[in-house]
């Protein structure tokens, strides 16, 4: 076909091969014309087929309205057909209802005791008790077991005490501190000394009245018994004190054990006694910052008996300050102080 057309084309006069080739290159442009055209129209139908979706969807925004559907309900018909069936099987259960005919005897008083059982025996309930136990736990005794009476003349200085000592006890209360001393024992051990407890109850005394005049009323319980933290507070609102231990001028000494048991036997308590003197400074001040008993520099001597005591059948029991015994011949060392400063204006 190919050999054809060339020969077609050699034998063919030159004008008729020219104006061929023109009407070929004609029908050529028009067709590139015609395309160009026709996308050019496609393009601007895309265009407004685009703004007519847009006008379309803002006319059915504005016009857009809920009408709700009409529908016909049954009262006594659950709306949700699901289930119908399971529940028309489902058993009904009555409702035990309260006797409230009953209630209104027992709020005035009128349901008689037969009644009342028979109420309470249907409904499973146990009688009340007619008792209301507590169990009672008591850190300290409330008082001395046996008060100690110190020897006339003790705490005074003079040649004769120095030369001619009175015994410290007499035989009864030698056989009632050995007896004593081996119910301690029982339990705080055997290795219990009296020597190494004096050391120790000082130590005791010491922080107790350093927490008591810093006002530390939780740790001071460490130290200090329920019974003697009320004693040893009282007078002291509104009052700052000053306490300081300087030195002893004899060593401590123990003079006196005692133990005894409180409500039942077993509930063992224990208490030394424990003779004191030494050189302390004490002072107090009120709100205002006034001195109203004692002095910050002035040095005293304190002679004192204290009792420290344990619960021993505690297993955490501690050995506190309970009470201080001073000699009848001593003076007072602290007096009332008023518990607010009154002002008088003229």
């Amino acid at each position: 076909m190919v050999q054809n057309f060339s020969l077609l084309i050699r034998h063919c006069p030159v004008s008729t091969l020219t104006s061929f080739l023109v009407g070929v290159l004609c029908n050529i442009n028009s067709l590139i014309n015609m395309s160009k055209i026709l996308c050019n129209i496609g393009q601007d139908v895309l265009k407004l087929k685009h703004q007519h979706d847009i006008l379309l969807s803002k006319v059915a925004l504005k016009l857009t309205t809920v009408i709700p559907a009409r529908t016909k309900y049954y009262h006594n018909r659950h709306c949700d057909p699901k289930y119908r069936v399971l529940r028309h099987r489902k058993m009904w259960v009555p409702l035990d209802m309260p006797d409230f005919d009953h209630e209104r005897k027992e709020q005035k008083d009128k349901a008689t005791p037969d009644e009342i059982r028979s109420k309470m025996k249907e409904k499973g309930i146990a009688p009340p008790n007619p008792w209301d136990e507590r169990e009672v736990f008591s850190p300290c005794t409330m008082s001395l077991i046996e008060p100690y009476k110190p020897a006339g003349g003790d705490g005074k200085s003079s040649s004769l005490l120095k030369t001619f000592k009175a015994p410290l006890a007499t035989g009864t209360e030698m056989v009632k501190n050995r007896r004593n001393l081996g119910v301690v024992r029982n339990y705080e051990g055997e290795d219990f000394e009296l020597e190494s407890f004096a050391r120790q109850s000082l130590d005791i005394y010491k922080r107790a009245h350093e927490l008591l005049a810093a006002n530390d009323e939780e740790e001071i319980f460490n130290y200090v018994t329920e019974h003697c933290y009320p004693v040893m507070k009282a007078g002291m609102k509104r009052h700052s004190i000053i306490w300081k231990f300087l030195d002893e001028i004899e060593p401590a000494s123990v003079v006196q054990v005692r133990a005894s048991d409180l409500v039942q036997k077993g509930n063992k308590y224990g208490q030394i006694t424990v003779r004191f003197h030494s050189k302390q400074i004490m002072a107090a001040f009120d709100r205002h910052g006034r001195l109203v008993l004692g002095s910050p520099t002035d040095v005293k001597e304190v002679f004192e008996y204290v009792v420290f005591e344990k619960y021993l059948s505690n297993e955490y029991g501690l050995w506190r300050v309970h009470e201080k015994i001073r000699p009848e011949q001593a003076e007072p060392s602290i007096k009332p102080m008023a518990l607010r400063t009154h002002v008088y204006i003229k």
